[in-house]
């Protein structure tokens, strides 16, 4: 069997960075002693993680957080590593390494993915070459190996309850029988058993679910199904609707899933497609008056518009002369002579345009002759006269416009004025007094009056606002629904005369508008013919007004031209093509549920062969569970010695749900009980419970690994059930490795005693001291050299 050689360890936790090793020199029991804290259980973990990968006594309480570094590592910026050497002899040896990977794996420093951190590798004659854990398992001879570590070889400090703690009753039994390596395949046949009675039980709920999905698609219970329909040839109902495909589904030849709902739909749509020609003249007559009652802008153009459409032109006439006058205007103020003056005088009515223009050339004559400094002369003279003459206007004034001097009064002003006048008409020649006189001639015998007869012309002239004008304009755009709108009017019993607005009118009074288009909708909604309670109905919602929109283009002649037999024959089309589609619905609702028959029969008949397979397979655990039954309660009463049911009263495994199948485990202290020991013994009593149970696994299940690791059992158990566990591994395990850790030196030399008395190999790590013991008889201890 294999046995544990050496380990040798490289920044692993309280060791240092520096490289560690224990040499166990493949001793029968190796003690590891020491005060706590000194690395006894520290070196438990480097076995644990070189052979398995892992630490299960680590908790994750990461959270969402990750570590910054590793949580064995010493110093978390150097690499960890760990190398572990096993022996089935002097010249068979297994050499394996557990190394940190460099670079660590984003996320990796959590305590859940612990075991991502390592690569693993396994040295041969070439070196270290990569492995897996499954390489490991292998060598080792065992598939199962790092369950097998942690159920019979290794003993935790304080965890001695785990596997009593941590399982129910059904997953002890479920954990303990997967030892039972020959019981493998036939598990695996059971597997495939019930993986396929469970997909015969799918299909099979499938198939009743297609059937019903049918059944409840096209309504089996409904009477139309008894009803049988001979052949009916296709005839288009619409056929004007064919070029532009623009045919509904119910009128074409073939339908795609034609089942209840859509007959229904179709149904429906072709019996109110009858009222509708039913109710055709009617429709037809009220039509205009539904028409009119939906069109509120369309009335209100007609109100307010429909009188002034035709001087549209006349208005954009009476716009463009108005424009016209109002450039002028502003030229003539700004003393620039337009070039259409002419035009202005005509319009105005004025014939003295001719002597404007003559009067006009000769003071252009006159100016072209004038000295440059003159004429400035005259234009200031020109302007102070024009001053004087307007300070007459402004009496409350007594600061000169021109200078800003100011003046005691505005007479003052005045004076000074006319006295600038006669100090520059001075400056002036002949000339430049008769351009001044021509200029002033001008200006009050054509421009002054031409300005006034312009703003005159115009307020009697008035045109409409722009904005009038754009609503007229905009209503002439739908002029020939104002036209048809009128005519219809024409042939109406009511008059809407007197809520017309006059023509041209200059406003529109929003007031005024709104009442009389109120009016208006309530002599068309009281002439309006009154429809009948059931056409009401059938036209609710507009569905009439849809149909003559898409069936018939809103075209009263094609409207006519459809017949009620027609909409009978296309009734018994669709009837007939239902009826034969739903005898094939009927035949796969038959397919369906004689599927669904046949895979339930299928599926009772696994049924019965995976109960006997699964029968089977718990009576054969059942007999498996007696190997360990003895061993277990031999041990337990051994190491407890004295308990509630009496001294050497071992602990029995009990499956409370009876039979001759493995169910259940319960670990009870009497048999005729039914309380598991967790609830019945002390925290010690439980610890030697189960390093009995572990060791009777032990016994019957481990062939190939030798050791079995305890971690301080003296942490519960009193001084006379460590004394029967040393003579019961002394005694019961004698080809087992047997690494135990203690901090009490009284039970290091006891045990070290009892394996010397009968010539075993012992071997002593003393963590605190750092030294290294091979233990000989008569206490003499000789230190390992090198």
């Amino acid at each position: 069997m294999l046995k544990l050689l050496s380990i040798e360890f490289t920044n692993f936790k309280v060791f240092g960075k520096d490289t560690y090793l224990v040499n166990f020199n493949e001793s029968d029991l190796m003690l590891l002693d020491g005060p706590n804290g000194y690395g006894k259980t520290s070196v438990f973990d480097a076995i644990e993680l070189a052979l398995t990968g892992t630490l299960k006594r680590l908790i994750s309480t990461d959270g969402r957080q990750t570590p910054n570094d590793v949580v064995v590592a010493y110093d978390p910026q150097s690499d960890v590593i760990i190398d572990i050497v096993l022996s089935r002899s002097q010249d068979d040896r297994l050499t394996f390494r557990r190394k940190l990977k460099s670079p660590i794996p984003a996320g990796a420093q959590k305590i859940s993915r612990f075991s991502e951190l390592w690569d693993v590798f396994i040295k041969d004659v070439t070196g270290w070459a990569p492995a897996r854990q499954k390489d490991i398992d292998n060598i080792l001879e065992n598939n199962n190996f790092i369950r097998d570590f942690h159920l019979f070889h290794y003993i935790q400090q304080e965890e001695a309850a785990s596997f009593l703690k941590s399982n129910s009753e059904t997953a002890r039994a479920t954990q303990i029988s997967q030892l039972f390596g020959d019981t493998e395949a036939a598990e695996a046949k059971y597997s495939r058993l019930k993986n396929t009675e469970k997909c015969l039980a799918s299909q099979r709920t499938k198939q009743l679910q297609k059937a019903e999905l049918l059944r409840n698609s096209h309504s089996i219970d409904s009477t139309i199904h008894a009803t049988k329909f001979g052949d009916v040839q296709h005839r288009y109902l619409l056929p004007w609707l064919i070029d532009n495909s623009q045919s509904p589904e119910w009128d074409l030849p073939e339908f795609e899933a034609f089942n209840q709902s859509k007959f229904s739909s179709f149904s429906g749509e072709l019996d109110l497609l009858m009222e509708f020609v039913r109710s055709r003249d009617f429709y037809i007559n009220s039509l205009p008056y539904a028409i009119a009652y939906r069109s509120p802008e369309l009335i209100s153009d007609y109100i307010c518009f429909y009188n002034s459409l035709d001087y549209i032109s006349v208005i954009d006439e009476k716009k463009s002369i108005d424009q016209l006058l109002e450039r002028s205007h502003t030229s003539l103020s700004k003393g620039i002579i337009p070039d259409n003056l002419s035009d202005i005088f005509d319009l105005l009515g004025r014939h003295d345009f001719l002597q404007f223009q003559t009067d006009q050339n000769t003071l252009q004559m006159l100016n072209r002759t004038s000295s440059g400094f003159k004429t400035i002369y005259g234009k200031i003279v020109a302007q102070h006269a024009e001053l004087s003459d307007a300070l007459t206007s402004l009496t409350e004034e007594s600061r000169c416009p021109f200078c800003g001097k100011p003046h005691e009064s505005h007479d003052q002003l005045e004076i000074a004025a006319s006295i600038r006048v006669s100090d520059f008409s001075k400056l002036l020649s002949d000339q430049d007094k008769s351009i001044l006189a021509l200029t002033e001639s001008i200006r009050t015998r054509f421009i002054e009056p031409v300005i006034a007869q312009i703003i005159e012309f115009r307020k009697k002239n008035q045109t409409l606002p722009y904005d009038l004008i754009v609503s007229l304009k905009k209503a002439n755009i739908n002029r020939e629904r104002l036209n048809k709108f009128h005519v219809w009017l024409e042939n109406c019993s009511f008059s809407i005369e007197d809520v017309m607005f006059p023509t041209l009118s200059h406003h529109l009074d929003a007031e005024k508008l709104s009442s009389s288009l109120e009016e208006v909708m309530r002599r068309i909604y009281y002439n309006t013919p009154p429809a009948s309670p059931e056409y009401q109905v059938a036209n609710e919602g507009g569905a009439f007004d849809r149909m003559f929109r898409e069936y018939f283009g809103n075209r009263k002649d094609i409207l006519f031209s459809l017949t009620e037999e027609s909409i009978d024959q296309k009734k018994k089309y669709l009837a007939s093509c239902f009826h034969s589609s739903f005898q094939m619905v009927l035949k796969d609702i038959e397919i369906h549920l004689d599927n669904a028959r046949r895979l339930g029969e299928l599926e009772q008949e696994l049924a019965k062969i995976s109960g006997k397979v699964l029968k089977k397979i718990r009576r054969y655990k059942k007999q498996l569970i007696g190997d360990i039954e003895i061993p277990f309660y031999i041990y337990s009463g051994k190491i407890l010695q004295s308990h509630q049911s009496g001294i050497g009263q071992g602990v029995f495994l009990k499956d409370p749900t009876g039979g001759d199948e493995l169910k259940n485990v319960r670990l009870v202290s009497n048999y005729k009980r039914d309380h598991d020991v967790l609830n019945t013994m002390s925290s010690g009593q439980i610890s030697a419970v189960v390093i009995s149970l572990t060791l009777a696994l032990n016994k019957i299940y481990a062939k190939g690994f030798s050791p079995i690791l305890i971690d301080d059992p003296v942490q519960t158990m009193d001084d006379i059930n460590m004394s029967s566990l040393v003579e019961l591994l002394r005694n019961e395990f004698p080809d087992r490795q047997i690494v135990l850790s203690t901090h009490e030196d009284k039970v290091a030399k006891y045990f070290v005693y009892k394996y010397l008395k009968y010539g075993r190999k012992v071997r002593q790590l003393n963590l605190m001291m750092d030294e290294e013991y091979d233990s000989l008889d008569n206490y003499v201890y000789t230190p390992v050299v090198g």
